[in-house]
């Protein structure tokens, strides 16, 4: 299972780097991790995340609430299987 997301951070220094803690401190595998330019703004971002593991599960519900509580943002785009052949 994958999971896809995009948050926002405050614009000051770590603030990213917290955000990505969150992920290392749950031993979860982040898969993307893209950034784009929020419009009208200088040097701000919105960054999009895909990281692996289900919405169920009870450490991503977890990392879900930290990241909330972190990001002045955050979109929970889906979850999903990746099909393999």
């Amino acid at each position: 299972d994958k999971i896809s997301l995009m948050l926002s951070v405050a614009h000051r220094p770590g603030s990213l780097f917290e955000i990505m803690s969150l992920f290392a401190s749950q031993g979860i595998n982040i898969t993307k991790l893209e950034s784009r330019p929020i419009e009208g703004t200088d040097f701000e971002f919105m960054f999009y995340f895909d990281f692996e593991g289900g919405a169920n599960s009870e450490t991503i519900v977890k990392l879900l609430e930290n990241l909330k509580k972190q990001s002045e943002k955050l979109v929970f785009l889906g979850n999903y299987s990746e099909i393999r052949e």
